[in-house]
């Protein structure tokens, strides 16, 4: 396996600042770094929790681009729908969000692992690299969005099926998208039945294919009015719960690779390498574990802890994930590519 190979890993949201979280403070070592994290809302529905943890200078000693466009984002040079719907209570969200700083973020997918009691999970937050605020002088239209293209190793492409065991038509792709430091990050991904995704993923792609996914990162709340059976129906006003929230968090699928790389091919990331990879990722989430039984020693903690497979700093413990899946903590699953 080639060293330090990494591929596409790249999300970029556009919106409304709902909430400013971010903080410039001095970490260990004494250096200056922006931590913390933003919400962007791309409509009232809709947001998107970003975190940051940026130092001031590079190994150079020269202070970064990154940092110097995240300043302008610290909460003093900014105004959060939050903000704006605690001084002014009675405004709706198209009042708030037109009073709110536009802004926007790029960074990557970023893989964690999440223990609950004696269950061990993995999700997957949004990293930020970047971050600015949207001007008047901008070139481009400003339009909120959350969308992302990364490049995967196919490990599994499964019907998806409701609650009552039904087809919904959809498929959820499993990848994983190699990382810089030898490992990978494993990420699901939705292929909709909208614009023939599904059908054409289904019969084009194949588990162990190298494919580019580009789509959206979907992050909303619906309100679904609930069914009530005939037995519970009454006369009269009733207290019975008449709304379900629902929460919807997914990549889904919206373009990619026109053709697949199959194994053998140039180009495509092989079984050998994989399993290179897979070990090295087993070996990072064992040391985040440790790392976290090592940390909860120390200092009280919350029974629901996370913590980054990369092993870099992030602020925020409670991330905003999009799926949990349940792993054996003595074993990172890697039986579904056969080697």
């Amino acid at each position: 396996m080639e060293e330090n190979i990494s591929r596409k890993n790249f999300i970029r949201v556009v919106g409304y600042l709902k909430e400013n979280l971010l903080e410039q403070v001095k970490n260990a070592d004494g250096e200056n770094v922006i931590r913390g994290s933003i919400i962007i809302a791309t409509s009232e529905l809709e947001s998107h929790k970003i975190q940051f943890y940026v130092k001031q200078k590079n190994k150079k000693g020269e202070e970064t681009e990154e940092y110097t466009d995240l300043c302008e984002l610290l909460p003093h040079n900014t105004i959060s729908i939050a903000s704006y719907l605690k001084e002014n209570s009675s405004a709706n969200f198209a009042v708030a969000s037109s009073m709110a700083t536009k802004v926007w973020a790029t960074g990557s997918f970023d893989e964690f692992t999440k223990r609950e009691g004696e269950i061990e999970t993995t999700m997957i937050l949004l990293k930020g690299r970047k971050g600015g605020i949207r001007t008047s002088n901008d070139k481009s239209d400003f339009v909120p969005c959350a969308t992302f293209t990364t490049e995967n190793f196919i490990s599994s492409i499964e019907k998806e099926f409701d609650e009552d065991g039904k087809e919904t038509g959809r498929y959820i792709l499993q990848g994983y998208v190699p990382t810089y430091d030898g490992g990978a990050q494993k990420i699901s991904y939705i292929a909709p039945v909208e614009e023939n995704v599904a059908a054409f993923i289904s019969k084009t792609y194949a588990k162990n294919d190298t494919v580019t996914l580009t789509g959206d990162i979907v992050s909303l709340v619906e309100r679904q009015e609930g069914e009530q059976s005939k037995e519970s129906r009454s006369f009269g006003r009733s207290y019975d719960t008449q709304y379900v929230t629902k929460f919807i968090r997914e990549r889904r699928i919206y373009g990619g690779s026109q053709v697949p790389i199959h194994q053998g091919e140039k180009g495509c990331i092989s079984l050998e390498e994989m399993k290179e990879r897979l070990l090295k990722r087993e070996e990072k989430i064992k040391a985040a574990s440790m790392s976290r039984k090592n940390k909860s020693n120390n200092v009280n903690t919350s029974s629901s802890t996370s913590t980054a497979i990369s092993g870099e700093a992030v602020y925020d413990k409670n991330v905003a994930s999009f799926d949990n899946q349940t792993q054996n903590p003595s074993r990172i699953p890697s039986a579904d590519i056969d080697f």
